[in-house]
Formats: structure tokens, sequence, C-alpha cells
């Protein structure tokens, strides 16, 4: 297994079979839609996924200046990239994004395990009927 540290985060990269399950899609419709990072050169790094060959798949608000961009990395796990000048670092994580049907269930396991602080998160509470989104900033930095 690989670990690629980030600030306040590790990315695992395991090899195949690693799993006891093997996965069968991306984040995209599974109760983690995405991961957050915020980087300090936006064009930079799309710039490196793009000759990487891998998807962009939204550019805000324009390609010449985005401050927020969603592209699908390895095995298509969605990335929301948010620009960040500010940083130090190249990048930093920022979040995790979950789709979940008991957003309250969800919100107190968090707490109970993490110690966390319940904090809601603007509008985007509620997405759809059936399905409500949570951002956690728990695993990620401040």
């Amino acid at each position: 297994m690989r670990i690629l540290p980030f600030a306040a985060a590790l990315i695992a990269l395991a090899p195949a079979g690693f799993a006891q399950t093997a996965s069968s899609a991306g984040t995209e419709g599974s109760i983690v839609n995405h991961v957050g990072f915020k980087v300090r050169d936006m064009k930079d790094i799309l710039d490196k996924v793009a000759a990487a060959h891998f998807t962009i798949q939204v550019e805000n608000p324009n390609k010449d200046n985005p401050t927020q961009a969603f592209i699908l990395g390895p095995d298509d796990i969605r990335i929301e990239l948010l620009a960040d000048k500010k940083l130090t670092a190249v990048s930093e994580n920022h979040q995790v994004h979950f789709f979940t049907p008991d957003i309250d269930a969800m919100q107190k396991w968090y707490v109970t395990n993490f110690g966390a602080t319940p904090a809601a998160f603007g509008k985007a509470r509620r997405r759809s009927p059936g399905q409500r989104a949570v951002r956690s900033t728990i695993l990620g930095s401040k």
C-alpha cells in the first residue's frame, strides 16, 4: 500500500485485491459523493490533471480563472478542487461530502466517534426527497 500525505489527511492507495470487496464504480451515486481539496494554484493543478488525461467535469466560474473544479481521478473517484491562493502548501484536505438518507444518524455517529461539533451546511443539508447531503470537515482541515 502507498500512503500520500496531505496537510491534515492521508490518502491510502492500495493494490487491487487489497480490499475484501471490489468496488464496482466511482464515488458518484455512492454515500461519499466526493472528497474536496483546497489548492493554491488551480490553473497549474488543472493543467496537470489534463496532461494526465483525467476528466475535468466542471470549472467555475470559467476556464481562464477557475475557483472551483470537479475532476474524476483514478477509478472515477470524484474530487472537488477549491482555489485558495493563501495556502502555503500546494494543496490541503478540505472536506468529505456525504450523501445519506439519514443525516442526523450520520452526524451523531461522527460526533460520538470523533468528538466533532455538529453544524449545519447551509442550504445543502437537503438535496432531494430521500437524499440529504452532509459535508464533513471532521476528517479534513479547519
